[in-house]
């Protein structure tokens, strides 16, 4: 059915048309648009309050949501803020560079060529501030792969990628692989937090591995352990002895930041490199609390919203240790499959076993849910029959449940024990939260196509 299309008190469908949507961080805006285009919809009135024009691939948001950036039509890097506002364009840039996590600045490579006496591909990072200015070089000699977009002279990648530590420092690794840290201002040279290491002997040299956390403090790795330090190279404190790694769940498909975030409590869970399915934890308190390790087995571990880290022994058995270091044993939670996704806070976990009837002949999959609090486990289901989901994702604020069959049903339930899944929606896509009111979908084979709005609370 083709109509022309309204902006409804609680749709906004395309005309005819595929379109395609992005939910920027923090669940405020929803990126909606077909081809070059996008247009910002602000979740709570569902307005139009900005737009983008000519671009060439997907958004990259910042942390906090504010802005995004992307290639335009010519190459060029351009930086939208998502809530309205002129299109930034800051020139020329052979990748789509990278965020500070509060959206106020951005750093983008340029010039890829040969450098050093090794003629290696490299490039130069430059900087320059979100909302237009000039763009500064904070530095050269960075390793790149180029010519990884054929279609597009000039285009390179970092071969080891660099990051912003906090808002106003960038880490990268140079030529000679040291990890080096400068202002992302460029008011000062850069130093070097860390120089390069052999992983085993007869490998080439690489960078140090590393961590940023979200408090723009670096972790690495050296020769004696793990180091903590201040990205514009501080004072060290040494953390843990031997080739230890850091436990960092970090989620960031929709932005380019890459750093790693505290428990509530500011600890970090350091994990020794080990060939047993056991092993010792640290749970190190970078806050002046309690340090203390737990037996925690593989990566079935996680911080919760109350610093609480989660934890299940090599016999299934869930325990959780507090920010205070007293462990607790849960239960043993009922599970078909390894732990998957976690709600936000952390205290709900989703599983799944595959279900094949002969019906269903794509991916189809029952969903378990668990409680950190009780242990107890359930199945998401309607109140008939059986829910084989294809995908499903908490909402931002834990308390339901979005889950989309293998038949492009869409199901909300509540995290609850014995909660009870409501269709809300047939003929779905695509699914994904905006913010906990509301479902954003995207109909592609079926009318009314494009992407609407659905509230569910």
């Amino acid at each position: 059915m083709n109509r022309c299309c309204l902006l409804l008190a609680l749709a906004v469908t395309a005309c005819g048309r595929n379109e395609v949507f992005y939910v920027a961080p923090g669940d405020k805006h929803v990126l909606v648009g077909s081809g070059p285009s996008l247009r910002s919809i602000d979740v709570d009135t569902l307005a139009e309050v900005g737009h983008a024009t000519y671009l060439a691939t997907r958004p990259f948001f910042s942390r906090d949501g504010s802005v995004f950036v992307a290639w335009n039509s010519s190459r060029n890097l351009v930086v939208v803020p998502v809530a309205g506002g002129p299109q930034v364009d800051l020139g020329p840039a052979a990748d789509v560079g990278a965020i500070s996590i509060d959206g106020t600045r951005v750093a983008f490579l340029r010039n890829p060529g040969l450098c050093g006496p090794k003629a290696e591909s490299c490039a130069e990072l430059f900087s320059a501030p979100s909302n237009g200015g000039e763009a500064v070089r904070v530095a050269s000699g960075i390793p790149v792969q180029t010519g990884y977009d054929p279609g597009h002279p000039g285009t390179a990648y970092a071969l080891y990628p660099y990051q912003f530590a906090g808002i106003d420092t960038l880490i990268f690794s140079d030529l000679d692989r040291n990890l080096m840290s400068v202002p992302a201002d460029g008011s000062a040279p850069p130093v070097s937090l860390a120089a390069a290491v052999v992983p085993s002997p007869g490998d080439a040299l690489f960078p140090p591995t590393h961590w940023v956390l979200r408090d723009g403090r670096v972790v690495v790795r050296d020769e004696t352990g793990l180091v903590l330090m201040d990205a514009r190279a501080g004072a060290r404190v040494h953390m843990a002895d031997g080739p230890s790694n850091v436990f960092c769940d970090v989620r960031s498909d929709r932005t380019t930041d890459f750093s790693c975030p505290l428990s509530a409590a500011g600890s970090l869970a350091i994990v020794p490199d080990s060939t047993t399915s056991t092993s010792s934890v640290q749970i190190v308190s970078l806050t002046g609390g309690a340090s203390f390790a737990v037996p925690a087995t593989g990566k079935r571990m996680w911080f919760d919203s109350d610093g609480r880290f989660n934890f299940l022994d090599a016999d299934g058995v869930l325990f959780q240790a507090l920010p205070s270091g007293q462990v607790r044993q849960v239960g043993k939670p009922y599970l078909e499959a390894l732990p998957g996704d976690l709600s936000p806070d952390g205290k709900w976990v989703s599983s799944s076993w595959n279900s094949i009837p002969t019906s269903c002949t794509l991916n189809c999959q029952s969903v378990q849910l668990f409680s950190t609090a009780t242990a107890g486990t359930w199945a998401v289901e309607p109140p008939a029959g059986l829910l084989l989901a294809s995908d499903w994702k908490f909402s931002p604020d834990s308390r339901s449940i979005l889950v989309r069959s293998y038949d492009r049903n869409l199901y909300v339930a509540p995290v609850e024990i014995g909660g009870i899944a409501r269709l809300i929606e047939t003929d779905v896509d695509q699914a994904e939260w905006a913010g906990s009111q509301r479902i954003v979908i995207n109909r592609t084979q079926s009318s009314p196509e494009g992407v609407s709005f659905v509230r569910v609370r």
